[in-house]
């Protein structure tokens, strides 16, 4: 955890700049962390034992589930509604300003109905299973 200190991966704001403080972007990095972890447990109810029924298939869902997030999520992505909004997360986080809260309120719903609509595949997936 302190591997970045000395390689400036963490550092205060240039003076003049519009980057954010560094309780700021503690706290910006605790919202992504956030949103990131309510896909993630999604993502994990979809590869538990209750829907796949072994290991095997489960770690599948988990390694490709984890894949797609990443490939679908880049920026020129040709479906990008279609993975949890962890990289378009990093990149407005990533800019340098503070985003907007119009930005934020987006990417926190966007998460929201991904986390629906998987965990409804799931209650459907583990009613069927049962």
């Amino acid at each position: 955890m302190l591997a970045p200190w000395p390689f400036g991966g963490i550092r205060p704001p240039e003076p003049g700049s519009a980057e954010p403080g560094l309780g700021t972007g503690v706290l910006l990095g605790v919202v992504a962390h956030g949103l990131a972890v309510v896909a993630a447990v999604a993502l994990g109810a979809l590869a538990g034992r209750a829907v796949t029924r072994r290991v095997l298939p489960g770690v599948t869902v988990l390694v490709s589930g984890s894949i797609l997030t990443i490939v679908l999520g880049l920026r020129d992505s040709i479906a990008p509604w279609l993975a949890p909004p962890v990289m378009s997360t990093a990149r407005a986080l990533g800019e340098g300003a503070v985003p907007a809260a119009g930005t934020l309120a987006l990417l926190t719903g966007w998460t929201v109905l991904w986390c629906a609509a998987v965990l409804a595949l799931y209650a459907r997936l583990r009613r069927g299973r049962s």
